[in-house]
């Protein structure tokens, strides 16, 4: 009976895979340069404490993401000379080294992932890539802006990294903090940045689809990355979601939740945790963001000739709630 019970959820899972899987695309015709991941660690500690004032305006060009027009005033160097003097600081440098002595995997993958893009959003510039030690600030492991994509690299060292262990972090997050979320999150941050909200709307339904097209976005950009990582969840975590899908389903309709402003409901579903509160410790958090990558996820396939730009643009989110037909078998 075991035997037959792992059986049937595996090939629920298979058939749950299949019913979602991205249609590939023609990317012969897009031709970009080389991914160049700019190391910024790598060029503001090889520079000796004592020498930062005449080295740094060879390297300024290069990182002015990070070090600006102003990085020769005495408050500025201070600021990076602490920053690299720290031992923390160093140990983590010495530490993300060790991790990675090139990061050719990250942008060959990145490189595929900008095809996508540049696919379905021919007008958007491709972003160039930094890397940088952030210090453990984990709540900021990539960020996006029209300089570019940054990668907070010592946040990406293991899910067994000593110094996490050390640091006190959540278990919970360090599970997901290796290389192969890296590109991922990269391609999460440049999907938030093009989805566009009602800034008077602050709904459950609006944060869930909201989160839903940024992991849609991450769906067509990366085609063979599996959802676990695209999510951030264990592929245990996935398989719960897919066995409970109509269960959580129907505690969101029956409660009254899709339409609720109220902000502690909210969070409740839609905030970072080791699990959602009231499904039980197997549960992952944030389940509002798997339902309504769900919901996004059905309305396009309902929907084969959307642009995904729309899709992006729109800011009616209970028209795509409605145009998904979205209504999990129990």
């Amino acid at each position: 009976m075991r035997l037959s019970g792992v059986f049937f959820l595996t090939s629920l899972v298979l058939l749950y895979s299949c019913k979602h899987r991205t249609t590939e695309v023609d990317l012969s015709r897009i031709s970009l340069q080389p991914v160049k991941i700019h190391r910024y660690e790598k060029a503001l500690f090889s520079i000796p404490p004592d020498k930062l004032n005449p080295e740094l305006t060879s390297i300024s060009g290069e990182f002015n993401i990070f070090l600006g027009d102003q990085y020769l005033e005495p408050s500025n160097l201070t600021h990076l000379q602490s920053f690299i003097s720290d031992t923390s600081m160093q140990a983590l440098y010495r530490a993300t080294l060790r991790c990675y002595p090139d990061l050719t995997g990250q942008s060959d993958e990145l490189n595929q992932a900008f095809k996508y893009f540049k696919y379905y959003f021919p007008d958007n510039p491709t972003p160039e890539v930094f890397t940088y030690i952030s210090g453990l600030d984990v709540d900021n492991p990539i960020r996006y802006s029209a300089q570019g994509i940054v990668i907070s690299l010592d946040l990406f060292l293991g899910k067994n990294e000593p110094i996490y262990v050390k640091s006190g972090i959540p278990r919970y997050k360090t599970e997901r903090m290796t290389s192969e979320r890296i590109a991922p999150l990269c391609m999460e941050e440049i999907g938030r940045s093009l989805v566009i909200m009602d800034g008077e709307r602050q709904r459950l339904l609006d944060m869930m689809v909201s989160e839903g097209k940024v992991l849609y976005f991450a769906d067509i950009t990366l085609p063979k990355t599996p959802d676990a990582l695209k999510i951030g969840y264990s592929q245990a975590q996935v398989d719960w979601c897919v066995a409970n899908e109509a269960r959580i389903w129907a505690f969101l309709v029956e409660n009254n939740l899709l339409f609720t402003t109220d902000q502690e409901a909210v969070s409740k579903l839609m905030t970072d945790g080791p699990f959602t509160s009231g499904f039980g410790q197997d549960s992952p958090g944030r389940i509002g963001t798997w339902v309504g990558w769900q919901i996004v996820r059905n309305y396009m396939q309902r929907n084969p000739d959307e642009p995904v730009e729309k899709l992006m643009q729109e800011k009616d989110f209970q028209k795509i709630l409605e145009g998904s037909r979205y209504k999990p078998r129990k």
